[in-house]
């Protein structure tokens, strides 16, 4: 669902779920080349039995054009 404004270009999200052991470190907080970018990143997956949840889900969102 792309986010519209109208004195910025449109911010266009992307999700998915992950795994904690394939969590894209690098991808979240290396470098973004000097490109604006939103990572969130949250809970996910199912609660396992000691209450902890198994899983995250991380959106990526980057500006793609004009509004």
């Amino acid at each position: 669902m792309p986010v519209r404004r109208t004195d910025l270009p449109r911010l266009q999200p992307h999700h998915t779920g992950v795994a904690k052991d394939s969590f894209p470190t690098d991808k979240i907080y290396g470098d973004t080349q000097s490109k604006a970018e939103l990572h969130l990143i949250t809970c996910g997956g199912n609660l396992t039995p000691d209450r902890h949840w198994d899983a995250n889900v991380v959106v990526f969102a980057h500006l793609t054009g004009k509004a």
